[in-house]
This record gives C-alpha cells, sequence and structure tokens, in this order.
C-alpha cells in the first residue's frame, strides 16, 4: 500500500516495511505535538474506518478497503469521543 520514495522524488516499486510506517507516523505525530498519543501505524487504520463510518460508509465497504475478514472487527475500530456525534436519538426526528 505503501511504497519507498527515491531521493529524486520518485515512488520505488519496494514497500515500506512496517516498522518504517510506525516509525513515520510517531516521528509525524510528534513534530505536530498532537494530544492522545502515543500513536502508530495501527492509529492510521483506526482512524480511516472512524472516519470513514462516520460520513456514511457500510461495514461492508469498509472492511473491502481494509481487508478485514470479520464485520464484528469493524466495530472496534470505529472510535467515537462525542456522545452527541453520530448518536441513535438525535436521528429520531428526522
Amino acid at each position: 500500500m505503501l511504497r519507498k520514495v527515491s531521493t529524486g522524488n520518485r515512488a520505488t516499486t519496494t514497500g515500506l516495511r512496517p516498522e518504517s510506517v510506525n516509525d513515520l507516523v510517531q516521528a509525524a505525530t510528534a513534530r505536530a505535538d498532537l494530544p492522545g498519543g502515543p500513536y502508530s501505524a495501527h492509529s492510521l487504520r483506526a482512524g480511516f474506518v472512524t472516519f470513514a463510518h462516520l460520513r456514511g460508509a457500510t461495514d461492508r465497504a469498509i472492511a473491502h478497503q481494509t481487508r478485514h475478514r470479520s464485520m464484528d472487527t469493524i466495530t472496534t475500530y470505529i472510535r467515537v469521543d462525542d456522545v452527541f456525534e453520530n448518536n441513535a436519538v438525535t436521528q429520531l426526528g428526522r
């Protein structure tokens, strides 16, 4: 999914090792001084699943993108901090 980039700023055919992705995420979040860390490459996956869910993507579509085999697993990745966002009660008046 993620490929190495040469010094000439060209994508190579070689993929990044999982450890490299993790190192890049941690370095970027440290530079950005983001609260709530530590972050990891796994945070990218959880963030994607949460964002897609909140924007109305179906669990099946999310699982197809993330290659999850179990629909039950998708729900463990959805991280909503705001109890008023995506709340069933707020949708009753529609």
